[in-house]
């Protein structure tokens, strides 16, 4: 079993490095979002605080909406902005032009 890296640091590279292969991969509903970057074989693990669109009415919602989009079009939702020091991930789906920011509590790496 690979170590478990609890620091942003990672993701953060990740995503300045080599964005075109970091990948969304699982919801894990209430609080979980996977990435996936195949160029480094890393996946991150996201604790996430709160889903929040601004296309949504309710906060409560854009969970739900990002479920949905996730099992309608996961191969078009990507990881469109990181900033670890706010942390903060967006999400965009190409298919329904939605996006999704996402108040992280924790990020977690491992080699997959």
């Amino acid at each position: 079993m690979s170590p478990i890296y609890k620091s942003g640091a990672f993701a953060q590279q990740c995503f300045a490095s080599h964005r075109q292969t970091l990948a969304f991969k699982r919801l894990g509903l209430p609080s979980t979002v996977i990435l996936d970057c195949t160029t480094c074989d890393m996946e991150h693990r996201l604790t996430v605080l709160r889903f929040t669109s601004p296309t949504s009415e309710a906060t409560e919602q854009s969970g739900e909406h990002l479920a949905r989009c996730v099992e309608t079009h996961r191969a078009a939702l990507r990881v469109s902005a990181m900033d670890i020091a706010r942390d903060y991930v967006g999400l965009r789906c190409d298919d329904c032009h939605r996006s999704f920011d996402l108040d992280v509590a924790t990020f977690e790496t491992s080699r997959e």
